[in-house]
């Protein structure tokens, strides 16, 4: 998807910006006629006019806004399936219906083999459109230069990692500023890849660069975004950089007070740099550099105090109320270390350790991020809901160890409570990868809810410092929307939304259709890949699971033919564009045969990342049995999720979709290549199933803290609550077909 404004104000604001006209030099405007036309193009894609937007529409010049609504509508249709692109089968879903598994796999194979599609197949073309019958139109608003630029600051200070598409609108809206009005906006960014990302566009741009660097480490991030790496402390494949751009890194470097605990921590890729760059540099220039390059090649020792720490560490239990007393004293200097670690250093510890350990943590919650806090308490809260789902199992650590020490056959017994007790995955969000882990902390309830009050007590006293909200109306709809803290690896959605979020459908849909949308690789991407053929393959699959998130079956390409589902065939190749549909037609059959859940997950076959790809749209529809059935069933107005799926990995799991409560559970989870066995032929394996039950039951059954209980702390905090909208001051309204979730604002100004 090529990034526009246009772009950014429908995905951000569910809107069409228009820019104030200063010169008020308009020859010709719309004819009604011409209005009309437009609003009806559009509906035919699902969207309408608010009256603000229409009548700003109206009064702009004819050529002008004709261009910047053809631009929009190319947005809208990446997200929809009425393109014409080529589908296996002209008539479905009845013609598949209606086939034996025997002619849909002959069909397949001669596919495979020959490129062979059906002779009544044909690319699906867009005509005339009626509106769905179960899906409301989405009111498109109108966005000024002032909605705009509140977003470019709301993005710029958010609290959170951002995705690598938001971090790329961050970018877009930059182009308008000058590089004197970028350097005053900078001061605005809170987190260190947001900082990168802006320094790293500016500095390509411009050759000039800016932000305020806060770290030697802040500074390596930003060479190893120049450089197109991950950051990474043991090696960094380092760009060319000329002396001119080395020079103000090295200037950036020497003005940061000390350089020396953060190079020696990532001492790997330090060396290498300055081993690579050193003739180009004067270090005379820069003796902080020049002590901390010494270091490096073995002219000094040194350690860092958090090295001295993390020696410590190991010791806990075994210190003095002395020793204890002063490594609290140098720990909580690091104050975002010492959150992150101290439920480890409570589970390592005695009793008699507890309170000191605590008092610390008192010490530093005033200080750090709040998102830091948020984590926290969401791993406090999901590990009392682990202690309450096993009655019978004892929580204190120190008892639970005589237990299975004493008593063989308990022993046995606290095995299965242990397997009920894990029963709900820990998962975590490796740079992209999301991994299991062993649950390791055992604490008992009572210190954990110590812990918890603490935190959030932290939360008020930091949301009590900014400024005051009056009245403030929630709307309940967001106890259903989950609080995240990082979207690092989310892909591109129609609208904002956060895993684990749940999304009412039309429980009067008697059709759900699955579909995924992409093209060959263009001749600039082949180039850039080096790649041995442009020929892209992607698949569609719908799995099913029980009430307990059981895998039950799957519909694929290998598994076309299944009770209550249709399957529109197996495309290899897609130089004119592809389209895979699946239905699921028979949701009551579903649920009867045991099957609660339906994960809709998107793989690339043939060895490209989504990202190399940078064309695969995959999304859900909700339709009558009879819209299922017209020729028109491609159309775009009865899509109400949809994605750009834009991973660089080669699996998306896109939504769950619970069969009994009529929800879209939105997961947008990315399965890391690691787990795959092989490169090419990307299918699903008996060894991922497991962590698929896992990775589902940890998203529908963890516990979250919603995006209603963040924006009620802000009330307590700064305002007041009300239950009446005429009287607030500030209005979360329901995210429906006229708001979107205002994501980048609640991230900025309420976490």
């Amino acid at each position: 998807m090529n990034n526009s404004i246009d772009s950014i104000a429908l995905r951000h604001l569910n809107g069409i910006y228009i820019a104030k006209n200063t010169d008020n030099n308009i020859n010709e405007t719309l004819s009604m006629a011409e209005l009309a036309t437009l609003i009806k193009k559009f509906e035919g894609y699902g969207y309408i006019f608010s009256k603000e937007l229409a009548i700003a529409i109206s009064k702009e010049e004819r050529n002008t806004i004709i261009n910047k609504l053809k631009a929009v509508i190319e947005v809208i249709e990446n997200f929809k399936s009425d393109k014409n692109y080529t589908v296996f089968y002209k008539n479905f879903p009845d013609e598949v219906i209606n086939m034996t598994e025997t002619e849909l796999y002959i069909n397949q194979i001669l596919h495979y083999w020959f490129g062979y599609l059906p002779s009544n197949n044909e690319n699906i073309t867009k005509g005339e459109v009626e509106p769905s019958k179960l899906v409301k139109a989405r009111e498109l608003n109108l966005v000024d230069d002032e909605m705009i630029e509140k977003l470019f600051v709301d993005l710029l200070s958010s609290n959170i990692t951002l995705s690598a598409q938001y971090l790329d609108d961050i970018c877009v809206l930059t182009d308008t500023k000058s590089i004197k009005e970028l350097e005053k906006y900078m001061e605005y960014i809170q987190m260190k890849e947001t900082l990168t990302t802006v320094s790293n566009y500016t500095l390509q741009k411009e050759g000039v660069l800016i932000g305020d660097f806060k770290t030697a480490t802040d500074i390596l991030r930003l060479i190893a975004k120049i450089s197109g790496v991950e950051l990474n402390n043991k090696h960094i494949h380092f760009a060319y950089f000329s002396r001119t751009v080395l020079s103000q890194l090295m200037n950036k470097l020497e003005n940061l007070k000390n350089i020396m605990p953060d190079i020696k921590r990532y001492s790997k890729p330090w060396h290498s740099f300055f081993k690579l760059y050193a003739k180009k540099i004067n270090f005379n220039k820069y003796p902080k550099v020049r002590n901390a390059v010494d270091m490096l090649f073995g002219d000094i020792s040194y350690m860092t105090e958090r090295g001295k720490i993390n020696e410590q560490i190991n010791r806990l239990p075994t210190m003095s109320e002395e020793e204890l007393d002063n490594f609290v004293k140098e720990y909580t200097v690091f104050y975002g270390d010492y959150i992150r670690e101290i439920l480890s250093l409570l589970n390592k510890a005695n009793e008699n350790q507890y309170e000191k350990l605590l008092l610390g943590l008192e010490n530093c919650v005033t200080k750090v991020n709040t998102r830091i806090l948020f984590q926290l308490y969401d791993r406090i809260i999901n590990l009392q809901a682990k202690n309450k789902s096993t009655p019978n199992l004892v929580n204190r650590k120190e008892k639970w160890r005589r237990l299975k020490e004493s008593i063989k056959l308990l022993y046995g017994k606290t095995n299965n409570l242990k397997a009920n007790y894990e029963s709900i995955p820990r998962l975590v969000n490796s740079k992209g990868k999301w991994r299991i882990l062993k649950e390791s902390i055992k604490l008992s309830d009572d210190l954990l809810n110590r812990v918890l009050q603490i935190v959030e007590n932290g939360i008020k006293i930091q949301l009590k410092e900014k400024e005051n909200l009056g009245k403030v109306f929630i709307d309940e709809d967001y106890k259903n929307i989950m609080l995240t803290t990082s979207e690092k690896d989310s892909n591109v959605s129609l609208r904002p939304m956060t895993r684990g979020s749940r999304i009412k459908f039309n429980p009067n849909a008697e059709v759900l259709r699955f579909f995924v949308a992409w093209k060959n690789l263009d001749e600039k991407t082949l180039k850039e890949l080096n790649a041995y053929s442009d020929r892209v393959d992607v698949d569609l699959s719908a799995l099913t699971f029980d009430a307990n998130l059981e895998f039950n079956d799957v519909v694929a390409y290998y598994n076309q033919k299944k009770s209550g589902f249709a399957f529109s065939g197996d495309i290899t190749d897609a130089p004119e564009g592809a389209l895979e549909y699946i239905d699921v037609f028979d949701l009551e059959r579903l649920k009867k045969k045991g099957d609660r859940y339906v994960l809709v997950q998107i793989r690339s076959y043939n060895g490209y990342t989504f990202k190399e790809i940078n064309s695969v749209y995959a999304g859900v529809m909700e339709l009558t049995s009879k819209e299922a059935k017209e020729k028109k069933n491609m159309y775009s107005t009865a899509i109400t999720e949809g994605f750009q799926i834009v991973s660089s990995e080669r699996t998306t799991n896109t939504i769950l979709v619970d069969l009994e409560k009529f929800e879209y559970i939105w997961l947008d989870t990315n399965m890391a290549s690691y787990m795959l066995g092989v490169m090419y032929g990307n299918a699903l394996s008996n060894e991922e199933i497991p962590y698929l039950n896992d990775l589902l039951r940890y998203f529908s059954r963890k516990q979250y803290v919603t995006m209603y209980d963040l924006l009620k702390l802000n009330a307590d905090a700064r305002g007041v609550l009300t239950k009446d909208k005429k009287e607030a001051d500030i209005i979360f309204e329901k995210v429906d077909n006229k708001n979107n979730l205002a994501l980048a604002d609640i991230l900025s100004n309420y976490l």
